[in-house]
């Protein structure tokens, strides 16, 4: 009588730790499936998704500073947004030297997103040479605030220091050049609705040049704006471009040597939307014209 009992424990203890095993079975298919719990996406320049230095360089034009994989160039990004100046790196070099992934997390522009009228906007005004490589999977959520500007794009704003305003060399443009942007994606986040009438600048490769900005040699490729087909009251313009969104003030620009394989889907069928929209698969808007500028 006693073995007896001893092997029925035995057996109830090993149908107990089946059934455990099988619950915890359950809930880590349910997890992996988002079926009960979500993981937040990481965000480059936040946590462990940015380096504490560039790969080498002084950032002078002989001896720029080296951008080798996803963690430096989201340094680049930190290093602007979060500058004392309104206008970073003027004067000074950066250049890829691999092609980088993009994957890990969402991106957030070379530049602030978010203009507040308060002189915390931050803009790229240096030199960045793609040196023919590709930023691939760039993933971006666009958002805006109450009463402020939003600017979405691998770069937010462009905006060279030239010496001379009537006659600006070159060398003194806000630059991005020789690059190829592969599989990007600038979307709304999900169940968002815009805030204010603000204005919202989205392009793939900058969401506006401001002053004295160059884009050159710029390939992209399978890549989209879009704000998921979702309808949403909207009382906010819109400039977004395949490759710019905003061409702004009527400064000097240089633009030329690029190519554009971007789709466009923006309030398809929404009644509720009361702003402007000007959408296009290259530039999406322009104040006025420049006074000197190289077009495509």
């Amino acid at each position: 009588m006693r073995i007896h009992s001893i092997s029925t424990i035995c057996r109830k203890c090993l149908m107990l730790l089946a059934l455990l095993l099988a619950s915890i079975q359950m809930v880590h298919a349910q997890e992996e499936s988002g079926g009960t719990t979500t993981t937040e996406q990481k965000v480059y320049g936040e946590g462990d998704l940015i380096a504490t230095d560039y790969a080498g360089g002084k950032g002078t034009k002989d001896d720029p500073w080296l951008i080798s994989n996803d963690l430096e160039l989201a340094k680049l990004a930190h290093d602007v947004t979060n500058g004392n100046t309104k206008l970073m790196f003027a004067g000074k070099y950066f250049k890829l030297t691999k092609d980088i992934d993009l994957s890990k997390g969402k991106w957030m522009p070379i530049g602030t997103w978010k203009c507040n009228k308060d002189n915390n906007d931050r803009y790229f005004a240096g030199k960045f040479d793609g040196d023919g490589h590709t930023i691939s999977n760039m993933q971006i959520e666009w958002v805006n605030e109450k009463g402020f500007e939003a600017s979405w794009g691998l770069f937010g704003r462009l905006y060279g220091t030239p010496e001379n305003t009537k006659d600006p060399k070159p060398e003194e443009y806000a630059t991005v050049t020789n690059l190829v942007i592969e599989n990007a994606q600038i979307e709304k986040k999900k169940g968002y609705i815009p805030q204010g009438s603000s204005v919202i600048k989205i392009g793939i490769v900058a969401s506006d040049l401001t002053q004295y900005a160059e884009i050159s040699n710029i390939i992209i490729r399978k890549s989209k704006i879009t704000d998921n087909g979702e309808k949403y009251a909207s009382a906010s313009n819109y400039r977004v471009g395949g490759i710019v969104g905003y061409i702004d003030n009527g400064g000097h620009f240089r633009i030329f040597n690029i190519s554009a394989d971007t789709e466009l889907n923006m309030h398809k069928d929404n009644a509720s939307f009361t702003g402007q929209m000007t959408i296009a698969g290259g530039f999406g808007f322009s104040s006025i014209y420049g006074t000197h500028t190289t077009a495509i």
